[in-house]
């Protein structure tokens, strides 16, 4: 137990990257808050000797069902258990929740993708095609417009779309079957890739196409030729709320990273007490559907997203609405040391962050909830 405590403490020295956007930077803090039995069983799983083997993600999935590897890059399907991990070698299942495979969802697996992969058509509607912003609908879930939520549910089209709560559930259940087939190198960077998607759904800009319909392009409609101006307003649209969305990630990264000093050190680390998220239902892990818990956080996101989204609108200002911003595609530079020094910010900035305190704290408590589910059962 001293040799996990010690290994938690570096790692919240050393990392320096951000929540959501980087995974890796939630991680420490979950395992912080398991179980002490469960922090041990992790311990006690020694894979060091697994990663010697160069075995290729292709030979785990070609007997699994189609879709674990359906939409997977080529380069994806290549990974090695050596050569990916080398410059963090591991050796038990605890240091592999450190390592980075939890954010390997983001390194292209779901990006630039076959139609095949996308029946539905939902890029159009929650980024592009190609680039950046093209896995946006493996990795979002927005649930549909609602009458009893109209403002807070708005969204084009109205039906529901996105596939995260689906990945969530395909490799959580991936990872138990490898588990229980004593692979645990593979078994638990799909729990790692599980955790990702479930995450991911904790920040409200990816289960609300829109946390503020002030975001929307609406100038756009004021056309004759409506089906352009459709057009333009769901292109001119999605850049403004990415906008949005990566200056608010790259803001909670500035925030944590003043690590013991950081407004979200609390609800980190009593996740419990800040959360939305209702445990009742899921206090019975042996009965719990990783898909149902997905949804559950997108949910509470969702209550969350019109707070965030005002008060993103009024702490980073309206320049972010601007064509000289692009931040996906690097264009565009946001100072935020001028932002947090400006007193008139301050009110935006406190609420929210106090969103942002309950956004994380669903996170961390979620991938708790499905580890210890993992755990469990084998």
């Amino acid at each position: 137990m001293q040799y996990i405590l010690c290994t938690l403490g570096i790692f919240f020295l050393s990392i320096n990257t951000y929540a959501w956007e980087n995974h890796q930077i939630i991680m420490p803090w979950v395992l912080k808050g398991l179980k002490p039995e469960l922090k041990i069983k992790l311990y006690s799983m020694n894979i060091k000797s697994q990663i010697q083997v160069p075995t290729f993600l292709h030979e785990i999935v070609k007997n699994k069902p189609h879709e674990v590897g359906r939409g997977l890059a080529s380069n994806t399907l290549q990974l090695s258990l050596v050569t990916q991990f080398q410059a963090y070698p591991v050796k038990n299942a605890f240091e592999l929740f450190l390592s980075p495979a939890v954010d390997e969802p983001d390194h292209g697996m779901d990006r630039d993708l076959d139609d095949t992969a996308d029946p539905k058509q939902e890029r159009i509607y929650m980024g592009k095609k190609t680039g950046p912003t093209s896995q946006g609908f493996r990795h979002m879930y927005f649930g549909g417009w609602t009458i009893t939520k109209p403002i807070a549910t708005f969204q084009i089209p109205i039906r529901s779309l996105g596939q995260a709560p689906d990945r969530a559930e395909l490799f959580a259940k991936e990872a138990l079957q490898l588990l229980k087939e004593k692979n645990e190198y593979w078994g638990f960077r799909m729990l790692n890739w599980a955790l990702h998607y479930t995450q991911d759904l904790s920040q409200p800009y990816h289960a609300a196409q829109a946390p503020s319909i002030s975001m929307g392009a609406w100038s756009e409609l004021l056309t004759w030729n409506l089906p352009t101006g459709f057009e333009n307003l769901i292109k001119v649209s999605t850049r403004i709320i990415s906008n949005y969305h990566y200056a608010y990630e790259d803001f909670v990264k500035l925030q944590i990273l003043e690590g013991e000093k950081s407004r979200f050190r609390d609800c980190l680390t009593n996740p419990k007490n800040f959360a939305l998220l209702s445990t009742e239902h899921f206090q019975h892990t042996e009965d719990l559907s990783p898909k149902e818990l997905a949804l559950e956080v997108a949910k509470r996101s969702i209550e969350l997203a019109p707070e965030i989204g005002k008060y993103s609108i009024e702490f980073f200002g309206t320049e972010l609405r601007q064509p000289s911003f692009d931040l996906p595609n690097r264009k565009g530079i946001v100072d935020y040391g001028y932002i947090l020094l400006d007193p008139k910010k301050e009110n935006a900035r406190q609420k929210l962050e106090k969103a942002t305190c309950q956004a994380l704290a669903n996170g961390v408590l979620a991938s708790q909830i499905l580890i210890e589910w993992t755990l469990r059962q084998i």
